[in-house]
């Protein structure tokens, strides 16, 4: 696999990058998620949301939106939220826009494309943030947890979802064979674009370990932050409160 310094060499050649790489594989993004996490990575949302323990009421926003998985399981445990999606990717809020046609919580979901990293509200706006596999794609995470910060009143909290660096041998080894080689060899398979799916474990290698993620989310002034491990540890929810 190509590596990631062969990627890109700088935070704005990564965003490039990485806007570029998801506006291709939006047709099979949802598919490739449930293959990938053998259907689970709705479960997960949903674990992360309960996690946080947001009050059913007020306005949160999900940053990186995607196609909206997080959002409707946000919805799913907290029917009376109204959220903000917000995501730099357009053809993903297409699909995103889509799916709450069909729901009926859509009208208390609004969808902007939007950068995380400059997000176009005021400070103190959201009673909670979340996100759900953002970070190993975000120029700078120490920056994101500084702009969530911003946003989000005293008080609130901020969620994420994502997969982390492996230290254990044997789960390095599992993650070898399954993120390395069928996670690649599925992209191949189904998707248009299979870099994308060569790009993710490497992105996973490169990024912080559960405790680490934690200590970058205190270093910018959230507090009472901890975090809880998914699927033994190959992912990890991380809560912090403003």
């Amino acid at each position: 696999m190509k590596p990631l310094k062969d990627r890109y060499s700088t935070p704005a050649e990564k965003e490039n990058y990485v806007q570029n790489m998801f506006s291709e594989i939006d047709e099979h993004y949802d598919l490739m998620n449930r293959v990938m996490s053998l259907g689970m990575d709705m479960r997960w949302r949903r674990k992360a949301i309960r996690v946080a323990e947001f009050d059913d009421k007020g306005i949160l926003l999900d940053v990186a939106a995607g196609t909206g998985d997080m959002s409707l399981a946000a919805k799913k445990m907290l029917p009376n939220v109204k959220i903000m999606g917000v995501d730099f990717c357009r053809p993903f809020l297409d699909i995103a826009r889509e799916k709450f046609s069909h729901n009926n919580n859509h009208a208390s979901v609004n969808l902007i494309q939007g950068n995380g990293l400059k997000l176009p509200f005021a400070n103190n706006t959201f009673h909670g943030v979340f996100n759900g596999f953002l970070l190993r794609n975000i120029a700078d995470v120490k920056e994101l947890y500084t702009e969530l910060y911003r946003v989000t009143r005293p008080g609130g909290k901020v969620v994420s979802l994502e997969m982390m660096k492996q230290t254990n041998l044997l789960q390095k080894s599992i993650f070898s064979v399954h993120q390395k080689r069928i996670v690649p060899f599925m992209g191949r398979m189904i998707s248009l674009h299979p870099e994308a799916y060569e790009y993710l474990p490497l992105s996973i290698e490169n990024f912080y370990t559960a405790d680490e993620l934690s200590k970058v989310i205190t270093s910018v002034g959230w507090k009472n932050v901890f975090h809880k491990k998914i699927m033994f540890g190959f992912l990890a929810v991380h809560v912090g409160i403003k």
